[in-house]
């Protein structure tokens, strides 16, 4: 009995330890993979001007003809090992909404962040921590004054990223599934002397998963057309 029971606790503490690391890939690792990308323009924003000081240096940019009038020029700049963005705002701008879009060298995106913001007493917006990888940045408006501003940028997610998502949410449910039945078959023969099937067939969890996953990648498509993404191959 003493053994049945140490065999449970261990059990029931593999259990905790898979289910944890199931919901950390399934909530944490796998929806990276579906990435809101930003199509582009074929011309991107002027660089105007390089600054090289002690703690770092940067370039000054300037934007769009229909961003200018709002958001005259921004900054990239590097300080003390770290990358930031700053732009300059016209004095009828009091408050503003913006998206930052990172690049890396590979003109990859790296992230994207969702800015609101109010104009400070030098007509600046605060120091923005971008990616430190970023080499050069696109800026996209969304808010002026509170009223809302047609972005020029369209995101776009790719369907390969969603067909990704959703086989590996498949996959990753089929064995979660199989992994949970196998423990409760051992858990109940060891305390009623049998089990709850003579032999589990794994296939009979394919169609839960692939509906798991299909469900999945579901709710990822009708996140993605709530924020009016475009999608493309």
């Amino acid at each position: 009995m003493a053994e049945v029971i140490i065999n449970t606790i261990y059990l029931s503490v593999l259990v905790i330890l898979e289910i944890a690391l199931y919901l950390m890939l399934a909530g944490r690792v796998l929806p990276r993979i579906v990435k809101i990308r930003y199509s582009l323009s074929e011309t991107r924003d002027r660089g105007l001007k390089k600054y090289v000081y002690p703690s770092g240096r940067g370039i000054c940019y300037e934007p769009r003809p229909n961003i200018r009038k709002y958001m005259p020029r921004y900054l990239l700049f590097t300080n003390n090992g770290y990358k930031y963005v700053k732009c300059l705002l016209d004095k009828g701008v009091n408050s503003i909404g913006y998206t930052v879009v990172m690049f890396n060298n590979r003109d990859e995106v790296i992230d994207t962040i969702d800015v609101t913001t109010k104009r400070s007493a030098n007509n600046e917006t605060a120091a923005l921590l971008v990616h430190g990888d970023t080499s050069y940045v696109d800026i996209s408006l969304f808010s002026i004054n509170g009223t809302a501003f047609e972005k020029e940028r369209i995101a776009y997610c790719r369907s390969r990223d969603l067909l990704i998502y959703t086989a590996a949410m498949t996959v990753l449910c089929f064995i979660e599934t199989v992994f949970v039945m196998k423990m409760l078959n051992l858990l109940f023969s060891w305390w009623a002397g049998g089990k709850l099937w003579a032999d589990i067939n794994t296939a009979l969890f394919i169609l839960p998963a692939v509906f798991i996953g299909l469900l999945c990648g579901l709710m990822a498509l009708l996140n993605a057309r709530a924020k009016k993404v475009r999608w493309s191959k």
